[in-house]
């Protein structure tokens, strides 16, 4: 089903209110999770709005987004979320991180006690259109096994790093999985395989299975393996004060965020930063490629690309999403979003 992206907004966003979220929260909430739609991210996308709900109705989220700060240290903030849903939260000190950066040069806040904040790259390039270099990492329960174990310690333990340009940002957001959970989630409910390598069953064995995947692997063998222990230190240890395996296992839940910016001016004028930038991706875009390459891409370059085709052309949704925003159309009273063009 192709969805007009403005009329998934508005339903998501009347979803929200009716559950308790503010007009502020709730618009926060519904821009990001149709904005990973929109990017092809459907792993952090509308398909997550169930979940959320039913941690609501179970009192494992609370229907709030701000927070409270334990410790004010200038350029370095640690905060207590107190369980709220981690997107409006966390939008919140993206901008708290970009204010306090202008102010001190750069800015490192941890969150602890938060739910899930969903697609990084959507607050490291809010950082970055505020003329900062913006990094965010998180843990959350297990979910990928160490190199050689075989059962799952670490969550896939995402980062994202964005740097300002004169156009659109370069947004690196990746996790340190071989491949993100919700992949696994997506394959399965399309009923199709996942691939080879990525994840192992209960015996430690590699499956292609979704249904049987109990833990993914590293990505990169030993190399993913170490920025996983780096992302549970920083955000898990420094950020939230827990580890992976001390998580609550919800949908929906979130271990510790670790998050903040970097005024390039205060290393060179403005001006010769983005001038630096530019030559360096004329530099990437004009270099030899190999064969069979009709472009070289810059990161986030394919995700912006994805963004203006599905605003032309709709927002495309599996069954099981399109059939679970009509359920929860029909349980709230609300009318469902519009297939594109209806």
């Amino acid at each position: 089903m192709m969805v007009d992206h403005e009329s998934l907004k508005n339903f998501v966003r009347s979803v929200l209110s009716r559950v308790g979220f503010s007009v502020e929260d709730a618009e926060i909430t519904a821009d990001h999770l149709v904005h990973a739609n929109l990017r092809g991210v459907e792993t952090h996308g509308v398909m997550r709005l169930r979940d959320y709900i039913n941690s609501i109705r179970r009192s494992l989220i609370k229907v709030c987004g701000d927070y409270v700060v334990e410790r004010d240290e200038g350029p370095i903030v640690k905060v207590d979320c107190r369980w709220c849903l981690g997107i409006p939260v966390a939008y919140k000190l993206a901008k708290l991180a970009v204010e306090r950066a202008r102010r001190y040069g750069l800015s490192v806040i941890g969150c602890r006690n938060l739910a899930h904040v969903g697609m990084l790259g959507y607050y490291t390039a809010i950082m970055a259109r505020e003329r900062m270099i913006g990094f965010m990492m998180a843990n959350v329960f297990p979910m990928v096994a160490p190199l050689g174990g075989a059962k799952p310690l670490f969550g896939t333990n995402p980062v994202s790093i964005a740097f300002p340009t004169s156009d659109s940002p370069i947004v690196i957001d990746m996790a340190m999985s071989s491949i993100p959970w919700g992949e696994v989630l997506v394959a399965a409910s399309r009923g199709e395989g996942i691939p080879e390598g990525v994840a192992i069953d209960r015996e430690g064995r590699v499956t292609t299975d979704p249904a049987k995947a109990c833990a993914l692997l590293p990505f990169g063998g030993h190399k993913g393996y170490a920025l996983l222990l780096a992302v549970e230190v920083l955000a898990g240890i420094l950020g939230g004060g827990v580890l992976s395996v001390q998580v609550p296992s919800f949908p929906g839940s979130q271990g510790g965020v670790l998050l903040g910016a970097v005024d390039p001016s205060k290393f060179l004028s403005y001006e010769e930063y983005i001038t630096l930038v530019s030559s360096l991706i004329k530099e990437i875009k004009s270099s030899p490629r190999a064969p069979g390459v009709e472009e070289i891409l810059i990161p986030g370059e394919r995700g912006e690309r994805t963004v203006k085709k599905r605003i032309r052309e709709g927002i495309p949704l599996d069954s099981r999403t399109w059939d679970m925003l009509n359920d929860l159309a029909k349980e709230l009273g609300l009318e469902p979003p519009k297939p594109k063009d209806a």
